[in-house]
């Protein structure tokens, strides 16, 4: 009887490690172990009971319940006595907070799991940490850093999966760098690696660089003809977004080659995978192809249509760069801090020490334990001035757009509200303007990103001369932005915006390396027509700013009136 229970035991363990080994690999026979790992539920013990938490937990997250998925790694991470499951649990949950687009909660774990990195004496897991750290880098666009933790893991000779995960992220982030010698042969030697370890997903994010390298290069029958050799190897890692990834691209491939019908078909499915803004990159694409196949057939209508959500869908991306960022700064900024209040604290320890030592030394020596108080007291006082400075710097970070020194999406929308409010409550008028750059995209794709910023650092500094004192200026994303003009008529707001029109139009961009004409489509409106409500200001203005793009662009038009 003994014997029984002692081989019933053991054969669950046996469970839980084989479907530890497969989880990301085989996720059906993960299910299937799960299944049979239920049935023995009761005689597992308390170590036991955590690690099937964890494989279940992983299962909720692969299906894409991350909200069921978080409580159970978040308790693992807090209770668990299992020091390596315990990591496990917080890269797990760094992974899901970076797909989760809950970037403040991803950047704090991962610090955590990079501190914590030497206490764990496992290599393989050890070295999972920071492949997870390669990976959010990586998924938030900061390939360098990426790149830079895959090189150090490669220098650890990995084996398997593991070496497969570094090799895919190195491969990856030297791709989006434009770093790569032999494109199609150093990615091909990536899927093989990955193949061989089983990784499919890995192998298929592989499969999907080619293709695009093959798209970029303006060969799109052999886009086509590799992602109809590879259709089957991709579905069958059943994960939504390398299937977005590869139905954009056959898209794509298939608009290049003047097969409307499916182009317009394989966008679509793009759509209905990544509703609720998941993988909003594809979905971005999905909608600018779907313009362009729409502005080709002359329906100009559902062009405007889907150039709308192209474009509100293009801001939330920029958005969600720009909060990536400001996480990151500010989690990197609070890193700094605890270590100078670390130091702070050991300074002032320092102090106490030295008053202490004064009560009891010869007056001979006093001078000098003074010397060193007043030393330490200003180095003290220096760091307090540091921190200031850099909470300082945050704020302001926070606050102001970087590139165009206008307010911030965020910072724009808190005072213009309290602005909106103070002027109700006079009962003053105002004005709100709203504009866009006339086909910014392709400017980017033919000009490169550089350009695109020096694009909108000059049209923002040549309309600034346009604006009056107290009007409030905000970047609302990507290359919109607004104006919000107290106490000033609809009149007034349109002869401003045609101002800002004309001095945007007569930019130089000589000084870029390239000459090429710019100009914007304004939309204006007022709290005579709009009301004191943001959310109506704006979506008014935005109304009719698209109703100029379609016009022909270049031009204002104003609410209740005609293009000025």
């Amino acid at each position: 009887m003994s014997f029984s229970v002692y081989a019933e035991k053991t054969s669950v363990e046996e469970l839980l490690i084989e479907a530890d080994a497969i989880k990301s690999s085989d996720f059906l026979q993960l299910e299937k172990f799960l299944i049979e790992i239920e049935a023995q539920e009761a005689d597992l013990s308390s170590a036991q009971q955590e690690f099937y938490k964890y494989l279940q937990s992983y299962s909720l997250a692969y299906k894409g319940d991350y909200e069921q998925a978080l409580r159970g790694f978040e308790s693992l991470a807090k209770i668990s006595d299992q020091v390596e499951l315990s990591y496990r649990a917080r890269i797990s949950l760094a992974n899901i907070y970076a797909i989760t687009r809950d970037y403040s909660k991803g950047f704090k774990n991962l610090h955590e799991l990079i501190a914590n990195n030497h206490n764990i004496s496992n290599d393989e897991i050890r070295q999972q940490g920071l492949i997870i750290a390669s990976l959010i880098y990586n998924t938030y666009q900061k390939y360098d850093l990426s790149k830079e933790y895959a090189g150090k893991l490669l220098q650890e000779s990995p084996t398997g999966r593991n070496l497969c995960f570094i090799k895919q992220l190195q491969l990856d982030s030297m791709f989006q760098l434009d770093e790569l010698q032999s494109v199609e042969q150093e990615l091909n030697e990536g899927v093989l690696l990955c193949e061989d370890a089983k990784e499919n997903i890995a192998a298929a994010l592989l499969k999907i660089n080619i293709a695009r390298h093959y798209l970029n290069n303006s060969d799109a029958m052999k886009a086509l003809e590799y992602l109809e050799g590879h259709s089957s190897s991709i579905h069958d890692t059943n994960y939504p977004r390398v299937i977005a990834e590869y139905y954009i691209l056959f898209a794509r491939a298939k608009w290049q080659l003047g097969e409307q019908g499916d182009a317009i078909n394989f966008a679509s499915k793009v759509l209905d995978i990544s509703d609720n803004d998941r993988f909003i990159k594809p979905r971005v694409m999905a909608y600018a192809l779907l313009h362009e196949i729409k502005k080709a057939n002359g329906d100009f209508k559902m062009a405007l249509d889907y150039y709308e959500k192209y474009s509100e869908a293009d801001k939330a991306q920029i958005n969600e760069i720009l909060a990536q960022q400001l996480a990151y700064n500010i989690v990197e900024q609070q890193t700094q801090e605890k270590v100078q209040e670390i130091k702070l604290l050991n300074k002032q320890n320092e102090v106490l020490t030295l008053q202490q030592n004064l009560a009891k030394k010869e007056a001979a020596n006093d001078k000098l334990a003074i010397a060193l108080l007043v030393s330490i007291l200003g180095f003290i006082g220096f760091w307090t001035y540091r921190i200031k400075r850099n909470q300082i710097k945050l704020r302001k970070q926070a606050e102001v757009d970087q590139l165009t020194g206008v307010s911030t999406r965020h910072h724009f929308y808190e005072s213009a509200r309290a602005l909106l409010q103070s002027c109700e409550s006079s009962d003053q008028e105002v004005s709100f303007i709203l504009f866009d750059m006339d086909s910014f995209k392709k400017i980017n794709d033919h000009y490169g990103h550089l350009v695109g910023d020096y694009v909108l650092k000059e049209a923002l500094s040549a309309s600034m001369v346009c604006w009056r004192k107290n009007d409030l200026a905000g970047r609302l994303g990507g290359e919109e932005f607004a104006i919000l003009l107290p106490a000033c008529d609809l009149d007034k707001a349109a002869q401003i915006a045609e101002h800002c029109r004309r001095k945007i139009s007569e930019v130089d961009t000589s000084e870029s390396g390239h000459q090429f004409p710019i100009s914007a489509s304004f939309g204006v409106t007022s709290s005579k027509y709009s009301g004191y409500e943001l959310k109506e200001l704006i979506a008014d203005s935005d109304r009719m700013m698209y109703v100029a793009k379609d016009e022909g662009r270049d031009r204002v038009k104003v609410i209740n009136s005609g293009i000025y």
